[in-house]
């Protein structure tokens, strides 16, 4: 499938999937195509989340997507470290997809990929999409809300350590 394919297909995805969604954007890069959504955030009322869903070629017959969730932005570069460490002991609790500190752009997203065969049609695609972004905003929601409450300055990284252990008891 070329870049036009790929756009068009991820064209007829966004349309599947329009509910709940405020904008959708298809654009190419070097790797293929993607689909940039916002919706509405779980953690601000009058906040977006924007989602990003790439679409490139793996191998002769299999297609790669990557869903992205930016769950947090304008980040400052001195609250990374702590970061790091709830982070890494969030994904190590998280079945499906990860959280993942870009710093480049002091942002947090989280991630999930899958594989897709060349032959699945856009509405399988799409079934499969929704069910994965699904799972991801519920780990979003209930795993984020430690980021969330670290970011605000709520809770130290020793608090949310604790209560991540209390959890698994």
């Amino acid at each position: 499938m070329d870049k036009t394919g790929a756009k068009e297909y991820l064209a007829e995805i966004a349309n599947l999937i329009e509910d709940g969604i405020h904008e959708a954007a298809i654009d190419s890069t070097e790797d293929g195509a993607v689909l940039l959504m916002t919706a509405a955030s779980p953690f601000a009322e009058e906040g977006e989340l924007a989602y990003s869903v790439s679409f490139e070629e793996f191998k002769a017959d299999m297609y790669i997507f990557q869903i992205m969730i930016f769950t947090f932005t304008n980040i400052p570069e001195e609250r990374f470290d702590e970061l790091r460490v709830v982070i890494n002991a969030l994904n190590s609790r998280i079945n499906l997809g990860n959280f993942v500190l870009f710093e480049e752009s002091n942002a947090v997203f989280f991630n999930h990929s899958f594989l897709l065969d060349e032959t699945a049609n856009a509405a399988v695609a799409a079934r499969i999409l929704l069910r994965s972004i699904g799972l991801m905003e519920n780990a979003v929601v209930n795993a984020g809300q430690w980021l969330l409450q670290l970011l605000a300055g709520e809770c130290t990284v020793e608090e949310v350590m604790d209560a991540l252990d209390r959890e698994e008891e």
